[in-house]
């Protein structure tokens, strides 16, 4: 959440309307991690995310790994079966894990 309120206040996402429901978070197993789909990101937002030096202030801010994964595919170029889009991977070390229980 702190990695999404700083993208949204530097204008890199969309805020969510004041009276949107809190979304419910997942537990997974030892590290939460979630992928994020970029491929229809805005071309600068994407270039952005993609970014190793982006990449690296997150992990030193917040602690979490980002790893871009995926191809960036247009709306004329369709995924292949079984290929991803263009999505960032994004997974807490260990100590914001423990600390969120």
């Amino acid at each position: 959440q702190k990695i999404n309120q700083d993208l949204a206040a530097r204008g890199l996402l969309p805020q969510k309307p004041p009276n949107a429901a809190p979304t419910q978070r997942s537990i997974v197993d030892e590290n939460p991690t979630r992928e994020i789909v970029i491929n229809e990101a805005e071309p600068n937002t994407r270039q952005h995310l993609t970014k190793k030096t982006t990449q690296d202030d997150i992990l030193r801010k917040f602690g979490c790994s980002v790893i871009t994964r995926g191809v960036y595919r247009s709306a004329f170029n369709a995924v292949p079966t079984g290929g991803k889009a263009l999505h960032l991977f994004i997974c807490a070390s260990a100590s914001l894990a423990q600390s969120d229980s």
